[in-house]
């Protein structure tokens, strides 16, 4: 009996000693391969392996985590378990405690970065706001800011992409880019302060400085130039390619300017479509409306379903719809005309419900066949029947 429960004592150190020994050497290996440089760096490692951490209290929490390299003040202060993260900065990635693959360059960059992965900022203060958003990139100061659960965001600039909290896959590239965006998502802006406004708006592009400059929940526009479709608020599926193309849109629909301030004056007008530099420019309320070539519509303003080819085709019309003006300088007499067309260069016809063809230069008109007019007989109405014995009979009466 005694030697018994003298042999599990006996048995009982030895594993205990082995426990101790293995550990010690985990210990070892762990120290060998962790390199650490000032007050606090890695001091709380256990079996976290090939870390570096260089910088007051830099890795100071980690116990696990491996491959990590802490540059800097606090850098990687909160890591635990996380592995494969990069921070050089004064309080880079200083809360992160298992979030890995990230990339935190610049003071405070990803500063409270949590559980979040695939991260990259580069700038003081990138991402500074990000908890658990995964694979966004910041680069420049102060952007993405304020991400917390936004995710494969891009920002490049300073303060791109600043408000942005929980909106997602947006790629700002320029100072103050989407600058203002929360939870607006799929949107592209490349210029200085293109979107900025943008809040809530998504499957927006703007390309150019300025351009969708005012916008805020408005969707699937496309702005192209120095500040097109500047000031559009709500305004939703217009495309604008050109400097101040549809530059006073604000919730007009559905319109597309081509030239440099085409439809620029444009402000709830919808479906209007104007290719051209100046076409269409001080239509604003107008609907409908097609001008193609330099100053095609160009002084149109509230006349409807109009249509101009020709560089300054219907170049008289304000307010007159319903109008047609086909070659250059074809156009109408007078602004409010209705149902008039012209066609041929510089044609003008001067009444409402007419068509003038060609110039006063014009000597022949002609075609392979006459013009033909409407039969008086295919309008007539109101048909009854006749008895053609009475009136066979009358006819007889009447001639004797």
């Amino acid at each position: 009996m005694v030697r018994n429960f003298t042999s599990s004592i006996f048995f009982f150190f030895v594993l205990t000693a082995a426990v101790i020994f293995s550990l010690s050497l985990a210990a070892v290996a762990a120290a060998q391969s962790n390199t650490s440089l000032g007050t606090g760096a890695l001091v709380n490692n256990a079996t976290g392996l090939n870390n570096t951490a260089i910088g007051g209290n830099a890795l100071f929490f980690n116990t696990t985590g491996s491959q990590n390299t802490a540059t800097g003040l606090n850098a990687l202060l909160s890591n635990t378990t996380g592995g494969f993260n990069t921070a050089t900065g004064a309080v880079s990635l200083a809360s992160n405690t298992d979030g890995q693959f990230n990339t935190a360059v610049g003071a405070f960059s990803l500063v409270q970065n949590t559980t979040g992965d695939f991260n990259t900022a580069m700038g003081l203060n990138a991402l500074f706001t990000n908890t658990t958003g995964d694979r966004n990139t910041a680069i420049g100061a102060d952007a993405l800011l304020l991400n917390t659960t936004g995710f494969e965001n891009i920002a490049i600039g300073p303060r791109a992409l600043f408000a942005n909290t929980t909106g997602r896959q947006n790629t700002a590239t320029g100072v103050d880019a989407i600058f203002s965006n929360t939870t607006g998502t799929f949107n592209t802006a490349s210029g200085h302060s293109a979107l900025r406004s943008n809040t809530t708006g998504f499957d927006n592009t703007a390309s150019g400085a300025f351009s969708l400059f005012s916008n805020t929940e408005g969707n699937s526009n496309t702005a192209i130039g120095l500040n097109a479709l500047r000031a559009n608020t709500t305004g939703f599926n217009n495309a604008a390619s050109g400097a101040d193309a549809l530059f006073s849109n604000t919730t007009g629909n559905f319109n597309t300017a081509i030239g440099v301030s085409a439809l620029s004056s444009n402000t709830t007008g919808f479906n209007n479509a104007a290719s051209g530099a100046d076409a269409l420019f001080n239509n604003t309320t107008g609907n409908f409306n097609t001008g193609s070539g330099d100053n095609a519509l160009v002084n149109n303003k509230t006349g409807n379903n109009n249509t101009a080819d020709g560089d300054e085709a219907l170049f008289t019309n304000t307010t007159g719809s319903n109008n047609t003006a086909i070659g250059g300088g074809a156009d109408v007499s007078a602004g409010d005309l209705t149902n008039a067309t012209a066609i041929g260069f510089a044609a003008v016809v001067n009444a409402s419900n007419k068509m003038r063809l060609g110039n006063s230069s014009v000597t022949v008109i002609e075609g392979q066949v006459a013009f033909t007019a409407s039969s008086d007989k295919n309008k007539k109405e109101n048909f009854r029947p006749v008895d053609g014995e009475e009136v066979l009979t009358k006819r007889f009466a009447a001639l004797n």
